[in-house]
């Protein structure tokens, strides 16, 4: 049972890394033509993102198969967080520019 939900995180992993490759080039490709700002701020973010999946990779358990859920596991955390500061720091923010 334990090896079926493994393959099926890895299965996912796989399919997530395809889509956000996938993404991440066809922006890159549209916005160098148009604005050169945006590629930096573009591959800005996929450097950050690839930093904080190395990191909580290297803070999994010990096993090798565990390490990858933990890392995802903690991602999605990290990520959730960081999603609610910015809905946070933004309502903020644009009450008070709005002022």
């Amino acid at each position: 049972m334990v090896s079926i939900l493994l393959i099926c995180i890895y299965v996912l992993l796989g399919l997530s890394l395809l889509a956000v490759l996938f993404f991440s080039i066809r922006r890159f490709i549209v916005l160098w033509k148009t604005d050169k700002r945006a590629v930096t701020i573009s591959i800005a973010g996929i450097v950050s993102l690839l930093l904080l999946l190395l990191t909580t990779y290297i803070l999994g358990s010990g096993e090798a198969w565990f390490k990858v859920i933990d890392m995802w596991i903690y991602s999605a955390a990290c990520l959730l967080v960081l999603s609610l500061l910015a809905i946070i720091i933004g309502v903020i923010w644009s009450n008070i520019v709005n002022k």
